[in-house]
């Protein structure tokens, strides 16, 4: 049964690889994160500040056997929150540096253009 407002084993590997990347790209990055709504908290692997939304973008690990709770309530109130939510595969729970290139350069560049990581080539904000 999937639990939105616990981090499964996988989340915590992506927890660290997120970190990592922080420092070998240069991102901004906590992990992991929590987002309180009402009486519960929400907890993703990481928030990764600049990419998808202003906010940025919250990362969970897809678990094992799908539960429609992993896009319900979680996802809901992350984009309610303004964040840009995402499921990531096991392969982008380790880091690699260029399978996490790729994948941040699918999304939109929305921190100070002065802050935008040079390998960033993805979608960005006119301005």
């Amino acid at each position: 049964m999937f639990d939105p407002t616990q981090l499964l084993p996988l989340d915590l590997q992506l927890a660290e690889a997120w970190q990592t990347a922080a420092v070998e790209l240069g991102l901004h990055v906590i992990s992991p994160f929590e987002l309180p709504v009402g009486n519960r908290t929400f907890q993703y692997g990481a928030l990764v500040i600049g990419f998808g939304t202003a906010r940025g973008l919250v990362l969970r690990a897809m678990p094992d056997e799908w539960h429609p709770e992993q896009c319900g309530a979680i996802w809901t109130e992350a984009n309610h929150a303004e964040y840009f939510p995402a499921n990531l595969s096991p392969a982008l729970c380790h880091y690699n540096r260029e399978e996490f290139v790729s994948f941040l350069n699918l999304f939109e560049w929305c921190g100070p253009a002065a802050e935008q990581p040079a390998w960033h080539v993805g979608p960005s904000r006119p301005g």
